[in-house]
């Protein structure tokens, strides 16, 4: 390896060490950011097709890819609260029996701590066992069929920073959705 390559590699190492070290830190890098008493705003989206209105914490800003995804405005956001709207076109759950939560594993299980309906579609929310990871999910009903799901989920090594008042926010924000 020439000496330029071996001089890449180190800065490469260390760039990503303090992408590493950076997350969950707000812009200036100095504090942990908790969003469970943010204050929620509108926003109008197009979920393949469906148009939809969705509060979520303000400033969080609409995230380019294959979902429809609200992110924190933060530089590094990997481990702070996202929203995700999808259109469920074939096996939207019928019932509050066939709700999953997505995150989890096998070393760190998903426990349900909320399964029922609400303001008009289905609702599950959760956290593993060291509170690390919380989720929430609500599938709001079309009336052609299917459903539109916001999936609104934080995942923390260090936990997530009151567990039970964001689940609140999550709540608070996905039951918020309305179609248009």
């Amino acid at each position: 390896m020439t000496r330029t390559m071996v001089g890449m590699v180190g800065l490469l190492g260390v760039v990503a060490l303090g992408l590493v070290a950076g997350c969950g830190k707000d812009e200036g890098g100095d504090a942990e950011v908790d969003f469970s008493a943010a204050a929620l705003e509108p926003v109008e989206v197009d979920v393949k097709g469906q148009k939809v209105s969705v509060s979520v914490p303000k400033g969080f800003t609409l995230e380019d890819g294959p979902f429809v995804r609200l992110r924190a405005p933060a530089k590094e956001h990997f481990s702070l609260p996202s929203f995700t709207l999808r259109l469920v076109t074939l096996g939207a759950p019928e019932s509050i029996e066939a709700l999953k939560l997505e995150s989890g594993t096998k070393a760190k299980p998903m426990a349900v701590t909320k399964r029922e309906a609400v303001a008009g579609g289905l609702l599950i929310a959760g956290h593993n066992s060291t509170k690390g990871t919380v989720e929430l999910t609500f599938f709001k009903p079309r009336p052609e069929g299917g459903a539109v799901s916001c999936r609104a989920v934080q995942a923390r090594s260090e936990g997530v920073p009151n567990p039970e008042a964001t689940l609140a926010m999550f709540e608070r924000a996905c039951t918020s959705l309305t179609l248009k």
